[in-house]
């Protein structure tokens, strides 16, 4: 077989990889018995699903703070000891925003539209808000 630096740009790459390096598809898996191995594995398969619940929590935790402070200009804090609960004022309601999110939703549930267009469209429909002077913030 001869060696083609355009189809190869490093000089001794093997077989097994493409050419951007990215390993192919067997060699991937052949790490696979070895995570069937850890998953059995009591003590880690309980850790891994606590670090998962964290995860998810502070996924939540920042979809409910950026959604609370897109749709409304105004939050009250109440504290309670090391505890901080920031709750909108439902007098402060964006509806030029509150609109775009609903339409997402829409588009996301309903439509079955995939994120990335629903981002897309939602981030145009922003846009525009914007430049056409309606209250955004």
């Amino acid at each position: 077989m001869r060696h083609d630096q355009r189809s190869s740009p490093k000089p001794g790459r093997h077989d097994r990889e493409c050419p951007v390096g990215v390993p192919r598809t067997d060699t991937r898996f052949l790490g696979g018995p070895y995570i069937e191995r850890l998953r059995n594995n009591r003590n880690l398969a309980g850790a891994l699903t606590g670090i998962t619940a964290a995860v998810v929590g502070v996924i939540a935790n920042l979809a409910v703070f950026f959604a609370a402070s897109t749709l409304f200009a105004r939050t009250v804090t109440i504290d309670n000891g090391p505890l901080a609960l920031h709750l909108p004022d439902l007098a402060s309601l964006r509806p030029v925003p509150l609109a775009i999110a609903a339409l997402g939703a829409l588009l996301l549930f309903a439509a079955r539209w995939s994120v990335l267009r629903v981002l897309g469209v939602c981030a145009i429909l922003g846009l525009f808000a914007r430049l056409a002077g309606l209250p955004i913030t």
